[in-house]
């Protein structure tokens, strides 16, 4: 049996969406709310929701970090009677096609231990209008002198910072060798119990997921676990950059990428423990 579980530590209206028709219509009975927030208000407005639409629900000890929240997730998932989960980042949400197809997937003449979206779509609000975008990478090389250009146009930005962040960010395209195909990122949506054993590293804020799908592709090419991406024609899950993020938040709208060396260091790690496999990329998952 597969079961939903939604990820929330802020934004209620956000929330609703998940059982909303119109949105992703989830039924309830398939639904588990894990509510990990530092925001006590925001606690016990969630945890009355539940209660009162009838919705199983956890509340999980939060250090603020997504890593930390998405943990309590895959623990819960892994104590649980459920044979599979689709993880959502509460802020998100899935198409209603998105719902139907993860119902059915379990039903498949292959199941995946985990399925990853390729050219995912990202919802933007761009002068004033929501505008859909598909997560891609620039498939031109952008050199240190463009990426410095562009952040000198930044206002208040000055010389040396715009250096620094042109050099932090090139070193953040360069690791995207490790990724798929014209990726910049690849969100893991669908586990079994078998992925779901690979934790999320608490000791990032920014890139979390990252690492944990490197891992999973990392076991897939060992044939360890069964590991796909799942190309987004039709969308099944939309990344919501309406509300204000974590990267947003603890990059300063992105003109302080120092989390970058950090996340560096943890790539450096995975590449001496031949953990990370540069232009090799997942089989597309075709079970339509």
């Amino acid at each position: 049996m597969v079961k939903f579980y939604v990820l929330t530590s802020g934004h209620f209206a956000a929330l609703l969406r998940h059982s909303s028709p119109k949105y992703s219509n989830i039924p309830k009975e398939d639904m588990v709310i894990v509510i990990n927030s530092l925001d006590e208000d925001y606690i016990k407005k969630s945890e009355k929701y539940c209660k009162d639409v009838g919705i199983e629900y956890y509340i999980t000890k939060s250090n603020g970090t997504p890593a930390k929240g998405k943990n309590s997730v895959l623990d819960l998932f892994l104590a649980s009677d459920n044979d599979y989960c689709v993880m959502i980042d509460g802020d998100d949400f899935l198409t209603q096609h998105g719902v139907e197809y993860y119902k059915s997937v379990e039903k498949k003449k292959i199941i995946p231990d985990a399925l990853c979206l390729k050219d995912g779509l990202i919802i933007k609000t761009i002068d004033g209008k929501d505008k859909l975008f598909t997560i891609k990478k620039e498939t031109h090389h952008v050199s240190v002198e463009e990426l410095y250009r562009r952040y000198s146009l930044i206002g208040g930005v000055e010389h040396e910072q715009a250096l620094e962040l042109a050099n932090s960010m090139s070193k953040l395209v360069d690791t995207q060798k490790y990724l798929e195909l014209n990726q910049t990122f690849n969100r893991v949506t669908w586990l079994s119990k078998k992925a779901a054993q690979f934790k999320f590293d608490e000791d990032v804020v920014i890139s979390e997921d990252t690492l944990h799908f490197l891992t999973l592709k990392d076991q897939a090419i060992k044939n360890k676990l069964k590991v796909y991406t799942l190309y987004e024609n039709p969308a099944t899950y939309i990344y919501d950059n309406r509300n204000e993020s974590t990267v947003f938040k603890y990059s300063k709208n992105e003109t302080d990428l120092s989390w970058v060396h950090t996340f560096k260091n943890k790539l450096d790690i995975m590449e001496k423990e031949d953990k990370l496999h540069s232009n090799v990329y997942l089989k597309e998952y075709r079970f339509i």
